[in-house]
């Protein structure tokens, strides 16, 4: 069979830190064979590592789930373009306060452009820097982002910078993966959000909750907002216990011992601990809860601490009774694929995977394609389904309720 390549440049109208104006090549791949290919036809070019034999005989989508799964990542890989395209590009912005929101300026440009090179489309992307969240430079840059006719947003912002682009985004569909729709007061039809249920975790978890309850908690704003619904919903909780009793415990930024807060501490002895703290501060955490040698019952935990680190940073006995919840419960191995590529996490990185549910759910307005990533949304908040996992000796386990 031959196979005739055609290089042809490929522009990419979105600006980062990241994505260069000079043009890529995009690969098209012509099938010359007059033969037909089944699926034992096509295994066999994979089998033998014959990709473009492959995909000259797959251009379109395959019933074969595995064969289709083998078909999106090599094309995403290869950046391989259609000769029959008949879609729009999707225009997408980025808005992006880079000094709030810090490394994530950085993971969600990344994100947002793998999803984009592993649908294979064409596209549109452009991010607008903006240096705070005032209302008045959201404003310039949404002046900005209609005046050049986007008309889709993803906006990673805080809660300052979302209360800011709720009366100022008309005419504009956005999206915004950081927040949960239960922390704004809002009606608007046209702002999505994409932030995890915090509230819903810690719900889920108190089921496995004892007394008394230990919080620790950082002194970050997240932190903060934590440990207050961690100790609403435990004294909320219906359980046989009618008296109650709940120690809370700040952790400064370079607190390394917690001799003063665990060592001989009869009052907390067999009792939950509920840590809304960062991954590297619980294991910090468990292991001095081993170390000064308290009985606890359960280690309980939101979806700060689903992160893999947790297995190098702690030994497995000191994690051997903690129960994370976890909202991050669909694991598309091509879009990972293309994160990876860019060095970026969506399987634990709960605001990477938010984007990408995003630019998907944008992608599926703009053109009725099928989502990738097929999530409910309940009054334009993403609803995320809640799993309990535990960390086991290298992996995560998921608990069956």
């Amino acid at each position: 069979m031959k196979l005739l390549l055609l290089l042809l440049p490929f522009f990419l109208y979105g600006e980062s830190y990241l994505i260069s104006k000079i043009p890529l090549p995009k690969t098209f791949i012509q099938n010359l064979d007059i033969t037909t290919c089944d699926d034992s036809c096509l295994e066999q070019y994979l089998q033998y590592g014959e990709i473009f034999s492959f995909l000259a005989h797959a251009p379109d989508t395959l019933d074969n789930a595995i064969l289709n799964e083998s078909r999106l990542i090599h094309t995403s890989l290869l950046n391989l373009g259609s000769l029959e395209n008949s879609y729009e590009s999707l225009r997408i912005a980025l808005l992006l306060p880079h000094r709030q929101i810090g490394r994530y300026a950085y993971s969600t440009t990344n994100a947002l452009f793998a999803y984009l090179l592993a649908q294979n489309i064409d596209y549109e992307f452009k991010s607008f820097f903006i240096e705070d969240e005032s209302p008045q430079s959201i404003a310039q840059a949404l002046e900005k982002i209609k005046l050049e006719q986007y008309f889709y947003l993803i906006a990673p912002l805080t809660l300052e910078g979302a209360d800011n682009i709720v009366s100022q985004s008309e005419n504009l569909s956005v999206y915004i993966p950081t927040i949960n729709k239960s922390d704004m007061n809002t009606s608007s039809p046209n702002i999505y959000f994409g932030g995890i249920d915090y509230q819903a975790q810690i719900e889920k978890l108190m089921q496995y909750s004892s007394d008394p309850l230990v919080v620790f908690y950082d002194q970050s704003r997240l932190g903060i907002t934590l440990k207050e619904k961690t100790h609403d919903t435990y004294l909320l909780h219906e359980d046989n216990n009618s008296k109650k009793h709940i120690y809370n415990y700040g952790i400064a930024q370079k607190t390394s011992n917690l001799k003063a807060q665990l060592f001989e501490n009869k009052k907390i002895d067999f009792a939950t601990f509920f840590l809304n703290t960062p991954v590297v501060k619980s294991g910090m955490i468990m292991s001095q809860i081993t170390l000064y040698d308290v009985n606890s019952t359960n280690i309980l935990s939101t979806q700060i601490n689903y992160d893999p680190l947790i297995f190098t940073i702690t030994q497995n006995h000191d994690r051997k009774n903690m129960i994370i919840a976890n909202s991050i419960n669909i694991e598309n191995s091509v879009m990972v694929e293309a994160n990876n590529l860019l060095n970026n996490d969506i399987s634990y990185d709960w605001i990477n995977y938010a984007t990408t549910v995003g630019i998907d759910y944008f992608y599926y307005l703009s053109s009725t394609s099928r989502r990738e990533y097929p999530l409910a949304l309940r009054d334009n908040q993403v609803q995320y389904p809640i799993t309990l996992v535990e960390p086991g000796y290298s992996k995560f386990l998921t608990i069956d309720e």
